[in-house]
């Protein structure tokens, strides 16, 4: 695709999502997959007035691995850093010291040309911030999570103290995270609390995996996936699990509701969290969702026409929002 229609997309992530203004040092943290990616957000980025530096990497081999330490170093010295990488890099030290340094962090993970230029980047993102805040709020206000799906998940998970996490899809103030074109609000539940099953209908947005073509059922018991079935994807996810090397990868790490009306679910994970009125698992890594977990991945499954409630009130139900309970 021309990069000339890649503008409009990269000025999104650059304008809106990422607030870059003139002198801004910015940094592009990309890998070798995602050259093209990372062109076009320096030359919407160079287009604003910022100084834009790119560092390249040979990529990860599975989300949350850690960028390599000169990357690292740069991250702490950047006011925006764009991250269009094979693999995330938000569940990180890496990021979660950048933060810390004051850097406006915008993951990209797994970013594709068309989504520079149609689908959930072309949302309204400041329409839809009080909603992902106010989500959070409950999230945060919360102590019991239940989420039932028509296929027949049913699972409950304590997240008593746990704070909300509302991700708008924008990082325009110092240290914030965002990962344009996903809104959602999450919450990562107290380690051991969760239990039940989980119906997987939506996607697992891994490059393994992608979009489902049967559901995956996931046992899940004290905080823990025990057991996983189904097809030919099914036996991709157990792969990738057991090959990562550590039983941590099974924590049930979040709980995400995804809030972009023009999302659309394509296997990428960025677009299919958002999913308007959709649900997605994370398994691993929640340190950076305010839990205990290190683990050297983060995987995420979506659910799709869930029903979610929070200490009895229910806020989505098959995949609506109740306006009463969001007020």
């Amino acid at each position: 695709m021309e990069e000339i229609n890649l503008i409009r997309g990269a000025k999104v992530l650059v304008d809106i999502c990422g607030n870059v203004q003139p002198r801004e040092d910015v940094l592009i943290v990309a890998d070798t997959e995602k050259l093209k990616i990372a062109k076009v957000v320096t030359m919407a980025a160079v287009e604003r007035g910022a100084e834009v530096t790119v560092a390249l990497m040979t990529p990860r081999s599975a989300h949350g691995q850690e960028p390599p330490a000169p990357i690292a170093a740069a991250m702490l010295r950047a006011d925006v850093i764009y991250a269009p990488t094979t693999y995330s890099i938000f569940h990180t030290d890496a990021r979660r010291e950048a933060i810390k340094a004051g850097a406006r962090f915008l993951n990209m993970v797994d970013y594709d040309e068309q989504m520079l230029v149609a689908g959930g980047l072309m949302a309204d993102f400041f329409a839809m911030r009080p909603v992902a805040e106010r989500i959070g709020e409950i999230f945060s206000q919360g102590r019991r999570a239940e989420v039932t799906s028509p296929l027949g998940t049913r699972v409950v998970m304590d997240i008593t103290g746990r704070s909300g996490s509302p991700q708008p899809g924008m990082s325009r103030e110092p240290g914030t995270t965002s990962s344009p074109p996903d809104i959602e609000a999450s919450v990562g539940p107290l380690e051991g609390t969760a239990e039940g099953i989980i119906i997987v209908d939506g996607s697992i947005p891994h490059p393994d995996i992608g979009v489902l073509e049967e559901s995956i059922e996931l046992k899940v018991s004290q905080g823990r996936i025990m057991e996983i079935k189904g097809g030919k994807q099914a036996q991709a996810l157990r792969k990738l699990l057991e090959e990562a090397g550590e039983d941590s990868v099974y924590v049930v790490a979040e709980l995400g509701i995804g809030l972009n009306p023009r999302a659309r679910l394509c296997g990428r994970m960025l677009e299919d969290e958002g999913v308007y009125g959709s649900v997605h698992f994370g398994f691993g890594d929640n340190r950076s969702l305010g839990g205990v977990t290190k683990a050297l991945m983060h995987l995420d499954a979506v659910i799709l026409k869930p029903t979610v409630t929070v200490d009895g009130v229910t806020i989505l139900q098959e995949g609506q929002f109740i306006k009463e309970a969001l007020r």
